[in-house]
């Protein structure tokens, strides 16, 4: 039995400035009367300098259609400080106040009329102004997650049979609000040896899952979904989580931050964040079967036949909804799966020693695989009818319905020979053909062979402190073919027009002569053992590449299609990996162990398509405000473009003379790339009797993000560094060299290095330090990513705490008497510390995916970090 309970909280959250709060348009409302408001006794002033009111009561915010914090500082009350941004109105970059002085003048405090004070049916918040000061740390919105894990098996069997029977547990309560996931597991596997040659297997699993409030990633234009892109890049700073709790008026409707006026509680840009969790949630579940029934006929004590049936089969349904009153239009959508996978195989096995000398194992076998998906989606049209009815019966228009299947078969023949020789020499021979229905009928067919012969010298050639050493060198090739329906057009069915049916072509052209993907890879290794095994070196090399890819590549759209699928590109991948083991120390109850790990892959786009010699880039993906993601020829796969700076012989950035801005290249062009220069880790683990410590570190060198966060955190002036000094109020300096211009203020290029390396380029300059003010608020959308992309692509390198753990393994005497045969009990905490970073704000996991989108942050969960118990034992 293993039974685990694990605690998670939020670990990385941007630095978030406490100083301004909410707001940019500040012109303060100003009351006639002292009816219900809180009264602050200073002198309001016309634009002729008379006086209008003897008090007022603030509300800093009255435009709640801005959403960000460049509002005015907290318990301050100077002109400038109360004024600051008031108008919009710049020259050169700095804001230029056209207000009066006199607001505020002279006040020890601010207050100000809160979003939860325009209801009059609030009678404890109704009218009230409350002091103008920093609110809640976003960080206070998550809870702490907190995941149970248990695990219970029973085995046995006795001359001729043997099983084994699970089951677990798992429970999660997220780190969002409103948030769960639940999982039960049940297997059983068995064999009987039905006579002296028949055996048979049989395994059964059943996997049921169900979700609730799975949060939306990604950057969300509506604002609606995704609250940590909201906490991280669009906040108010002097907000109250106690008041959001708050959520819904009394008639349902949502109550919000962000409302659109004193007069209008409708939101303008964000939901409320609880509202989200509770009103626009997700839910999901599936239910898995699998499992495999098989013969084996030992024929004789060398040669056996086996036969198997293997089935997998899941049903799954995703609900989506979004409640009326939200940004976004009310929504119901329910996705549901039926996939179903069958594959049977026939393998006729021989193992045979010949002598003292020569061992051969051969193999020679046939597969068939058949896979179907069911998918039926249904979405809400034009709203939904009746608030918080989740049907597609209650859509207000008719409802999008749409149901497809899809097949596949893939048909195999595969065998392979194994020679061994005294135990020393290793020859390894395999080979697969298969035949997919996915590809068209002429080009159905890939063959992926692979070879591997092993050298174990150490068996022969005796030396000094050595224990083992091998000597390997592999060879392999693998195929592949792709989605069903991508070869000939079909056309997809859409809603009648009237009575007549009416069909669409896709916006994918696909084709007909579509040739199944190649891989092929040779490696070299060594495996070397020292000192009784106390010292180890696993190496390998490798170098491979992939040709005939299947890609969707943009064509225009006069075509009538926006992709069409065809072979291309050849990508080469070439590196090294090393994995070291050491024990420096090693007595009768003490031991230290050493694991190390390092990982090196160049890769390299060599050609895109050898038909289309003008093809030198392909666009994979869209950043959100900060360029692409581009596959270039010559260059590692995933390059980032977009505008970059402009630089002088000396690297200098180099700054408009006349405005003060930092100049950006006029063209796009490579400015980083998501691929790592190498990765690893270290292991160290401490051993005392039963007592036993482990830390592991990991770290990742190069490979680029671009983050959203950080884009939208400093123009909404949200992070730390937005408030430091007087910026705000004075405007900032851009460090930096002025650059020489031309009359029309163009920027002199002093060389142009490589025409085909627009970053070789050397603009001129006056060596003089850059000495304009701008407008902070200003700068920061001109300066940062919206006019240099450059400036928000960061160095995704880092170095983590990734894993620590300690635990006790009693003593067998001491379990005699419980009938135990093992006990152990373990604490385990991981993703504890980020020991060094580059990237602000952020934890670089969090633009870390298995997909081929890589280096892209624009909202994603807050990373976590967990510390847990673990207890195991054993009857």
């Amino acid at each position: 039995m293993n039974s685990s309970l694990t605690f998670e909280q939020i670990s990385v959250l941007p630095e978030y400035q406490n100083r301004y709060g909410g707001g940019a348009d500040l012109l303060p409302f100003g009351y006639n009367d002292n009816t219900g408001f809180y009264k602050v006794p200073i002198e309001l002033y016309n634009e002729d300098g008379s006086v209008s009111a003897s008090y007022q009561s603030f509300d800093l915010v009255p435009i709640y259609g801005v959403d960000e914090s460049n509002g005015t500082r907290f318990a301050t009350s100077t002109d400038q400080h109360f004024q600051h941004l008031a108008g919009f109105a710049y020259d050169n970059g700095q804001a230029q106040y056209g207000f009066p002085s006199g607001y505020g003048a002279g006040q020890s405090n601010l207050f100000y009329r809160n979003w939860n004070s325009w209801d009059d049916w609030d009678t404890a918040n109704f009218g009230q102004s409350i002091p103008w000061q920093a609110g809640d740390n976003p960080g206070d919105f998550f809870q702490t997650g907190v995941t149970s894990n248990q695990n219970i098996a029973l085995d046995g069997g006795g001359e001729r049979s043997a099983f084994r029977l699970s089951y677990n547990r798992y429970d999660q309560k997220g780190i969002y609000p409103n948030s769960h996931q639940e999982r039960n597991s049940l297997g059983f596997n068995g064999s009987l040896d039905m006579s002296k040659h028949l055996v048979a297997s049989v395994g059964i699993n059943y996997v049921n899952t169900r979700t609730l409030g799975r949060s939306a990633v990604g950057y969300d234009a509506r604002g609606g979904l995704n609250s940590a892109q909201n906490f991280n890049q669009w906040w108010h700073t002097q907000l109250r989580f106690d008041d959001l709790k708050q959520y819904q008026n009394p008639n349902g409707t949502q109550r919000t931050w962000n409302r659109r006026g004193p007069n209008d509680p409708n939101p303008q840009y964000w939901d409320n964040p609880y509202w989200v969790r509770y009103k626009n949630y997700q839910n999901d579940g599936r239910d898995r079967f699998f499992g495999n029934v098989g013969l084996t006929w030992k024929i004789n004590n060398w040669l056996s036949l086996s036969g198997r049936v293997l089935q997998d089969y899941y049903s799954e349904f995703r609900e989506e909804r979004i409640a009326v009153g939200s940004i976004s239009p009310s929504k119901y959508s329910l996705d549901q799966y039926n996939v179903g996978e069958t594959n049977t195989d026939l393998i006729l096995r021989a193992e045979r020693t010949i002598g003292e000398a020569f061992s051969y194992g051969a193999f020679v076998g046939g597969n068939k695989l058949w896979r179907k998906t069911n998918r039926h989606v249904g979405v809400t049209r034009g709203g939904l009818n009746v608030p918080d009815i989740y049907t597609l019966q209650n859509s207000l228009e008719r409802p999008f319905v749409q149901t497809t299947v899809s097949e596949k078969q893939i048909e195999s023949v595969f065998g392979g020979l194994s020679l061994g020789w005294q135990s020393t020499l290793f020859l390894d021979l395999t080979g697969r053909q298969d035949w997919s229905s996915t590809l068209p009928e002429a080009n159905n067919g890939y063959f992926y062979p692979s070879a591997s012969l092993s050298y174990v010298f150490s068996e022969m050639i005796k030396i000094p402190a050595m224990s083992f050493g091998k000597l390997r060198l592999g060879w392999a090739k693998v195929g592949n073919d792709t989605d069903p329906y991508n070869i000939l057009t079909t056309y997809t069915p859409r809603d009648n027009f009237g009575n007549a049916p009416v069909f669409t072509v896709p916006n994918t052209l696909n084709n007909r002569s579509l040739l199944p993907e190649a891989t092929s890879t040779i490696e070299a290794g060594a495996d070397l053992r020292f000192f009784s095994n106390r010292l180890g070196l696993d190496l390998s090399v490798y170098s491979g590449k992939t040709v005939n890819q299947i890609i969707p590549l943009s064509t225009t759209p006069a075509t009538g299609y926006n992709f069409q699928f065809i072979n291309a590109g050849e990508i080469s991948n070439k590196g090294i990996e090393i994995a070291l083991n050491a024990t420096p120390v090693q007595t009768q109850n003490f031991s230290w162990d050493i694991g190390f790990n390092f990982g090196k892959n160049v890769n390299k786009i060599v050609d895109l398509n050898p038909e289309d010699p003008d093809l030198v880039s392909l666009p994979i993906t869209s950043l959100v405000f900060l360029g692409a993601l581009v596959a270039y020829e010559g260059q590692p796969f995933g390059t980032i473009t977009g505008t970059n700076y402009l630089y002088d012989k000396n690297g200098n950035k180099l700054i408009d003379p006349n405005s003060g801005f930092y100049l950006a290249s006029e063209t796009v062009m490579p400015i980083g790339n998501i691929t790592p220069d190498f990765t690893g880790g270290v292991t160290n683990t401490w051993r005392w009797k039963g007592l036993s410590l482990t830390a592991f570190i990991d770290f990742r060198k190069g490979g680029d993000i671009v983050s959203t966060t950080n884009l939208f955190g400093r123009y909404s002036g949200l992070l730390a560094e937005t408030a430091v000094g007087d910026a705000r109020e004075n405007g900032v300096v851009n460090p930096g060299v002025t650059a020489l211009v031309d009359g029309d203020g163009v920027p002199v290029l002093e060389n142009a290095g490589d025409p085909n390396t627009p970053l070789d380029d050397v603009y001129a300059s006056s060596g003089t330090a850059n000495t304009v003010v701008v407008g902070d608020q200003l700068n920061r959308i001109l300066s940062g990513g919206f006019g240099v992309t450059a400036a928000d692509v960061y160095d995704g390198s880092f170095i983590k705490l990734r894993e620590l753990s300690i635990g006790y393994t009693f003593p067998k005497q001491w379990l005699q008497r419980v009938r135990l045969q093992d006990l152990h009990l373990a604490l385990v905490g991981r993703n504890l510390a980020i020991l060094h970073k580059n990237i602000p704000h952020l934890d670089p996991d969090n633009a870390i995916s298995t997909s081929n989108i890589q280096g892209s942050e624009g909202g994603q969960v807050p990373a976590v970090r967990s510390v847990g118990v673990n207890l195991s034992f054993r009857f």
